[in-house]
């Protein structure tokens, strides 16, 4: 049973009788795991930004219906904090555009 109960308790075994370190028994964080941007954070970006997308200049006042999301420079994929000098103001279509184009 890879991955259950009965894989765990072979490895506890290993482990004790020291074939194994213990760091093994612990899962790893994904490289790319981030923490969430607080709301604070979003919203010194957002005013920072003017409430507005820096790439296109959609914004809440000319498009009831804009969606604004907080965007990384860098991704965290690749490094990028979670900072304000990181983060940038996109609409929806905008950030999906960028994604599209990391690919």
């Amino acid at each position: 049973m890879y991955g259950g109960l009965g894989y765990l308790a072979k490895l506890i075994v290993q482990v004790r009788e020291g074939q194994l370190p213990e760091e093994k028994l612990y899962r790893r964080k994904n490289k790319n795991s981030r923490e969430p941007i607080s709301p604070t954070t979003r919203m010194k970006v957002l005013k920072r930004d003017n409430f507005r997308c820096v790439k296109c200049g959609a914004n809440l006042k000319e498009d009831k219906n804009v969606k604004l999301e907080i965007d990384h420079i860098i991704p965290v994929a690749k490094g990028g904090l979670s900072k304000i000098d990181n983060l940038q103001t996109l609409c929806y279509k905008c950030n999906q555009g960028k994604k599209d184009s990391n690919d």
